[in-house]
C-alpha cells in the first residue's frame, strides 16, 4: 500500500503533465509557423512537406520531432550575399 505522500506526489505529478499538455496545440501551430520559415531559408518546402510532433515523457521532459520533405536546396550563392 502506497503512503498518503506518496499519493500526494504522485497527483501533483499528474496535474503537472495536465497543465503542461494544455495549449499544445497553440504551441504546435506556432512552433511549425516557426521552423517553415527558417527551411524556407534554405530549401524550398511548404507546410504539408513540414511535420512537428510533440510527446510529453512521465517525468515531464518534452521531446519535439520535425520531419521535413524538400523538392530541393536553395543554392547557396543566392544564400550569401
Amino acid at each position: 500500500m502506497k503512503k498518503q505522500s506518496d499519493l500526494i506526489k504522485e497527483r501533483l505529478q499528474n496535474v503537472m503533465l495536465t497543465d503542461r499538455g494544455n495549449g499544445v496545440d497553440k504551441l504546435l501551430i506556432s512552433l511549425k509557423s516557426d521552423i517553415l520559415d527558417l527551411l524556407k531559408s534554405y530549401m524550398y518546402t511548404d507546410g504539408d512537406k513540414v511535420n512537428v510532433s510533440l510527446d510529453v515523457s512521465g517525468g515531464g521532459d518534452y521531446l519535439f520531432s520535425i520531419t521535413a520533405r524538400a523538392d530541393r536546396l536553395i543554392d547557396i550563392g543566392k544564400m550569401i550575399d
